[in-house]
């Protein structure tokens, strides 16, 4: 019989609850304590903003902000140049024309990863070509990529998945003897470090995403960074498309509109920077530990580290749930951690190309004619795994005590002692054709 345990609810109600039972049936859940808060706020985020409402300098071509996050940001990540962007998708968008690929140009992606990846490549009418991805990181190794390439490719796009750094030293050897541009997808891995060098740095270019669920996050924002002096003076332009141009273009030839990085974010990136190291430090040492602890539970795979990591940057923690081992389908796990008072999502919900708009070669104005029949699909069975399987944990999480990685182990360890239950309870939710709650 399981035990009975009374508690007081947030509205001062006494109630009596299962202890045994699982929370989405109105038992007892494993946590009840607050996850720390994000975004992240603080006095000196509070001060620089104050600073820029007095001061009236709101653009970057009045204010320093920009300008030094752009230089403190690259330099941390082993980078001469950073160019600071409204959104992530802006900076996506402007690493492709910064590399110059021109319509019809073969892109390789991961075949699982974030969807605006694949958006920013149709848009530009690029080609997009899947490699897929290995079942134990989610993410691509040259190997995979190599078995996908042709004369057409122009850029390979590696995407860290969950701050977990790519095998890069193989990529960067061969890139630079293919002919081909290597584009680091780095926005879960600020901070993260391979092989002593920090991820960001092995590409001709990286793209990174400071938005509201980014580990450095402003609401919105993104930079691009290089090494590279051309790739550099092509993306100020970009940049400052309607301002004297860095590399004497004037505005030049890259037609471009305003999307540079404001003031505004920069204050609070620049405001965040100082706590980075010791976040990410904590973030990689819980993430070890609930790794180990989820590895020992049937059928719950945690993201495997990647040859030559030497840090996670941790954008989030990835776990795949095999429903035949674990006893459960995925989706209802979700729905009863979430009840347990775990926060997580599905990610990515499917393969890049199981998306309708790859198998029905609909992307509206983008990819005309000939291009949209270049699109191919090819088999990614692990992708679809991941796409099935992911269960991603937000980063901040992270940032609490070992205790509280504890609760998460024992709302998995209480989910599948209740496996039989559940599975029934998933099955008749499926076949009365109802979603499991979010």
């Amino acid at each position: 019989m399981l035990d009975m345990v009374t508690v007081c609810s947030e509205d001062g109600v006494m109630r009596v609850l299962k202890a045994g039972e699982l929370a989405l049936w109105g038992g007892e859940p494993v946590r009840r304590r607050p996850w720390p808060e994000w975004p992240e706020r603080g006095p000196e985020g509070e001060r620089r903003w104050m600073r820029l409402v007095r001061e009236g300098r709101w653009i970057r071509t009045r204010g320093p902000e920009v300008e030094l996050f752009e230089r403190r940001f690259a330099g941390s990540h082993g980078c001469r140049h950073g160019i600071g962007w409204i959104s992530g998708m802006a900076a996506w968008r402007a690493a492709l024309r910064t590399a110059g690929l021109e319509p019809g140009a073969e892109v390789v992606l991961p075949a699982y990863g974030p969807v605006e990846l694949l958006a920013g490549v149709v848009e530009l009418n690029l080609v997009p070509v899947f490699a897929d991805v290995e079942l134990g990181t989610g993410m691509v190794t040259l190997e995979r990529v190599e078995g996908v390439v042709s004369p057409r490719t122009r850029a390979v796009v590696v995407a860290h998945l969950g701050g977990l750094p790519v095998d890069m030293a193989p990529f960067r050897e061969r890139a630079g003897a293919s002919g081909w541009l290597l584009i680091e997808s780095a926005g879960q891995a600020v901070g993260a470090v391979y092989q002593d060098r920090p991820c960001g740095s092995w590409g001709d270019l990286a793209v990174f995403d400071f938005g509201s669920h980014a580990p450095l996050s402003a609401g919105s924002g993104g930079i691009v960074l290089t090494n590279q002096e051309a790739l550099a003076a092509r993306g100020r332009d970009l940049q400052r498309a309607v301002l004297p141009s860095t590399s004497g273009n004037a505005g030049g030839d890259l037609p471009a509109g305003n999307e540079a990085m404001t003031e505004w974010q920069a204050a609070l990136l620049n405001a965040q920077l100082d706590r980075l190291e010791a976040r990410v430090k904590r973030r990689d040492a819980r993430s070890r530990h609930l790794a180990e602890r989820l590895a020992q539970i049937p059928g719950v795979h945690p993201q495997e580290r990647t040859p030559g990591c030497s840090r996670l940057g941790c954008g989030a923690f990835g776990i795949r749930v095999d429903a035949e081992e674990f006893g459960v389908p995925r989706d209802a796990v979700v729905a009863a951690l979430t009840a347990e008072g775990i926060p997580c999502s599905v990610g990515a919900p499917a393969a890049l190309p199981q998306l309708p708009a790859i198998r029905n070669r609909n992307f509206g104005p983008f990819l005309p004619g000939a291009l949209r029949e270049a699109v191919r699909t090819r088999p990614a069975p692990n992708a679809q795994k991941w796409g099935r399987q992911a269960i991603w944990l937000e980063h901040w999480l992270l940032l609490a005590d070992q205790r509280d990685m504890d609760d998460i182990v024992r709302a998995f360890e209480k989910i599948h002692a209740q496996r039989q239950r559940l599975r029934q309870w998933a099955r008749e939710r499926a076949d009365s054709g109802r979603q499991p709650p979010p």
